[in-house]
């Protein structure tokens, strides 16, 4: 449709098990710029309640606008399903900077963690406090705040995503009764006890979100897919110092209130616990140097995010040559077709006129008219070598009628140069025969001309092939005449113009005798004196 814009995939990114993500690229002229492109799975997009899940993620998400949220920034569908575009973020995810941390025996620096649950905390107050197009709170609820859900830019900015089973109050999420959409160790207890979750679902999470990263170890998790949720609704709150016992005693008190049982003792909104925890790291900058994320990164990930760059490159690059293969549109110099105009040659009377034929695959001869009272003069025709090209072929005609009123100079392509020196040598030569021929008929001892007015002989209605001469009717038998009979004069060159044969017109007229044939096939007229032996 007009104005669609069009994604063009590059390879994937990650995958889950409702959707998959490829990384895609848009190019408008030298814009270039990629994106990351979020599906349904193939066996999934048949799924009507699934696909309703998809395009709310869609609506959500892109009502939202900040820094710290992954924004949804187009949505469409196409014969694979439906589709969300996104920015790509080049970093990676909380939880995969964790499991690096655990790898190597080491936990996250206290001040980072905080920096860290401090960004999720604002773009998860941008998402509670988002309005419709009328300016009416929605009262979006994420429900999967999770490490997985939070990703980390080598840029610094900390961005929430993955608003695939969000809820909006009193709206559509296609829950079912008993049915539990979240991951079950960052689940709220009263999403446990099926009941109607609030933003304050979402602080518990960060909760859970914020004491594994200090304590550097998952908080709610059973290896049988129960314990953990018994525990969320059981166990009173853990005390993080006992892991870690260098956090700020603010932040013990703040995770004592995020991980409560009763919503109502929890901070009423996001933005207070990135305010809490904002006065936390300026307090500990004074004890200890500040660390900033995005050097960080750098740092613990410089390798992979090398790697993955040559790998996003290669990718690219393949891309890029399966869609616009080299060679494929080679646009090179285009040949033209040439009209040349060149001065008709004078008729030539000669005992035997010089028939000329030299047809070149690629040439235009030169072109002329031929009337029905100019039938009987024979000019000349010059071949001239030109290159045509087929898309021009079909315009000959109008080149031809260009050709009679201007002549054009037009470039021969390096290609048809040879081919174009023989077909004008041999035209000069046969010039040169035609002008031999003149001198020949002009010569002493060729009949002179008789002062009787010239008479065209009629136009046999046979047609003769063009390299024979049609033979005179045989004379009765009687005694020859004393004087042989006067030779037409031929017209002079200056009182009747010749004009050039056209390629067709030839091809269809009659082969046209010599005037010396026509001369001795012409019936005897009336108004001359033969002189007969007694």
């Amino acid at each position: 449709m007009p104005g669609a814009v069009d994604y063009r995939r590059i390879g994937p990114l990650a995958s889950g098990g409702m959707a998959e993500v490829d990384l895609v690229v848009r190019r408008e002229g030298s814009f270039e710029r990629v994106y990351a492109m979020k599906r349904l799975r193939p066996h999934l997009v048949e799924e009507p309640q699934l696909r309703a899940m998809f395009l709310d993620e869609a609506r959500y998400a892109g009502s939202v606008r900040h820094a710290n949220v992954a924004s949804v920034l187009d949505v469409g569908e196409d014969a694979r399903g439906p589709w969300l575009v996104m920015d790509y973020i080049e970093g990676v995810s909380l939880g995969e900077m964790m499991q690096a941390e655990a790898a190597a025996g080491t936990r996250l620096p206290v001040s980072l963690a905080l920096r860290i649950a401090a960004q999720v905390a604002e773009g998860l107050h941008a998402a509670h406090e988002v309005c419709d197009a009328a300016g009416e709170p929605l009262h979006l609820v994420h429900r999967d705040v999770s490490p997985q859900n939070v990703l980390l830019g080598y840029d610094g900015l900390v961005r929430v995503a993955d608003f695939g089973i969000a809820k909006a109050l009193g709206q559509s999420s296609r829950t079912s009764t008993g049915v539990l959409k979240g991951k079950l160790g960052y689940l709220s207890p009263e999403q446990l006890r099926f009941e109607e979750p609030d933003r304050r679902s979402d602080l518990f999470a960060l909760g859970v979100v914020l004491f594994e990263m200090l304590a550097g170890k998952r908080l709610y998790q059973g290896s049988d897919g129960i314990s953990g949720p018994r525990r969320i609704l059981t166990e009173p709150p853990p005390d993080i110092a006992d892991d870690r016992p260098e956090t700020p005693a603010p932040v013990v008190e703040l995770l004592f209130e995020l991980l409560a049982k009763d919503p109502a003792q929890r901070p009423p909104t996001a933005r207070d616990v990135a305010r809490r925890l904002d006065a936390a790291v300026a307090e500990l900058a004074l004890e200890e140097p500040s660390l900033s994320l995005g050097p960080y990164l750098e740092e613990r990930f410089a390798r992979r995010r090398s790697e993955r760059r040559a790998e996003l490159a290669a990718l690219r690059s393949k891309a890029v040559e399966a869609q616009d293969p080299a060679g494929a549109s080679v646009s090179g110099a285009a040949s033209a077709s040439v009209s040349v105009s060149a001065p008709a040659p004078a008729p030539v009377s000669a005992p035997a006129s010089v028939p000329v034929s030299a047809p070149a695959p690629a040439s235009v001869p030169v072109s002329a008219r031929v009337s029905a009272s100019e039938s009987e003069s024979v000019p000349v025709p010059v071949p001239v070598p030109v290159p045509v090209s087929e898309s021009e072929s079909e315009s000959e005609s109008e080149s031809e009628s260009e050709s009679e009123s201007e002549s054009e100079s037009v470039p021969v392509s390096a290609s048809a140069a040879q081919p174009a020196r023989r077909a004008l040598l041999l035209a000069a030569l046969l010039v040169a025969v035609a002008a031999a021929a003149l001198w020949l008929a002009s010569a002493p001892g060729a009949p002179p001309p008789t002062s009787a007015a010239y008479e065209p002989p009629p136009v046999p209605s046979a047609t003769a092939p063009a390299d024979t001469a049609m033979a005179a009717p045989a004379a009765p038998a009687e005694p020859a005449a004393a004087d042989p009979p006067a030779a037409a004069e031929p017209p002079s060159a200056a009182s009747r113009p010749p004009a050039p044969i056209a390629p067709q017109a030839a091809a269809r007229r009659p082969a046209q005798r010599p005037p010396a044939a026509r001369a001795s096939a012409a019936p005897a007229s009336s108004d001359r004196s033969f002189k007969r032996f007694e």
